[in-house]
């Protein structure tokens, strides 16, 4: 599969959501006009302290520890991530099996938890895992007080 370096780099909004491109990094998300200023305002705040300007989101999400500032201020915006795994099996027809899938932050570290463990015992590569997406709750930003 071939992946642009722009295919995942946008922000879209509708009624309940925000969603951003996963390949978005913080420093380009602060100089994009469509994200709200209030997620702009808690990238200053909270999420370059612990990461470069250069990180993607992406990259964020996949070192995410439960004990970490970034992972306790995205529990507040409930995001939902979306991603897929290539588990390199092949179904019936010959075609590589995905493991598409949309989860909460909380199930999603589970899943990275696994994954990791994958990699580690040489089954799986940190290339087999691709993020997509990352939407959060326009009624949790609201209420996220900076």
């Amino acid at each position: 599969m071939i992946v642009l370096n722009d295919d995942f780099k946008y922000v879209m909004l509708d009624t309940m959501k925000i969603y951003f491109g996963a390949s978005y990094t913080y420093d380009e998300m602060l100089k994009d006009e469509h994200v709200p200023f209030k997620f702009q305002a808690i990238i200053m705040q909270y999420f370059k302290k612990e990461e470069e300007g250069s990180t993607t989101l992406a990259e964020h999400f996949y070192k995410l520890q439960p004990e970490s500032m970034g992972y306790m201020t995205f529990s507040q915006l409930k995001p939902k991530i979306k991603f897929t795994i290539i588990d390199g099996r092949k179904d019936s027809k010959g075609r590589l099996h995905n493991r598409n899938e949309v989860l909460s932050l909380k199930d999603f570290v589970k899943v990275m938890e696994e994954f990791k463990q994958e990699v580690k015992n040489g089954n799986l590569n940190e290339d087999q895992l691709f993020i997509q997406e990352i939407a959060i709750s326009k009624m949790a930003l609201m209420g996220f007080s900076v």
